[in-house]
């Protein structure tokens, strides 16, 4: 394999970097030599993030003040990449069984929180010379048709 040497180092916000694909992104892109803020709802409890000794920020993007103190805590500071990656889903009760709380939870994180913190990071995004792009985790419902009594999808359609 081939690898290039980066004649320059970009700063990347990676939410949800606590653990899984966000905590991958974190390492991935410290190992490389890029400038990582990672977040993490509970920055404390985070061990795997606070080895790789980046800067770790609060941020619970369902809520506003904490998207409001994560925003100052910027500072200016220009970002080059969003990666939000922040998200919930859980294996759990058919849409017929689906609280309106946990949906609303549900879609507050994965719908509502990918673009205020987009929105957010926008005018930090803009001094670094870019316009703001946001990719999250996809949230999805599945039909009970197609989840089997645990919840998890069955990869087919079951008669009714």
């Amino acid at each position: 394999m081939v690898t290039e040497a980066k004649s320059q180092t970009s700063t990347y916000v990676v939410t949800g970097a606590n653990r899984g694909i966000g905590l991958a992104f974190a390492r991935e892109l410290s190992r490389r030599g890029d400038r990582v803020i990672a977040t993490a709802r509970h920055p404390a409890t985070a061990r795997e993030l606070i080895a790789l000794q980046v800067r770790i920020e609060a941020l619970d993007v369902a809520d506003e003040e904490s998207l409001a103190v994560f925003v100052r805590s910027l500072a200016g500071r220009p970002i080059d990449v969003l990666i939000n990656n922040a998200g919930i889903g859980q294996a759990g009760p058919g849409l017929e069984r689906l609280s309106l709380e946990d949906l609303n939870l549900n879609f507050r994180v994965n719908a509502v929180g990918p673009v205020a913190v987009t929105q957010g990071c926008s005018p930090t995004c803009e001094r670094a010379g870019g316009a703001p792009s946001s990719t999250s985790r996809a949230a999805s419902l599945r039909s009970p048709a197609t989840n089997r009594e645990d919840g998890m999808p069955t990869g087919r359609l079951r008669p009714r």
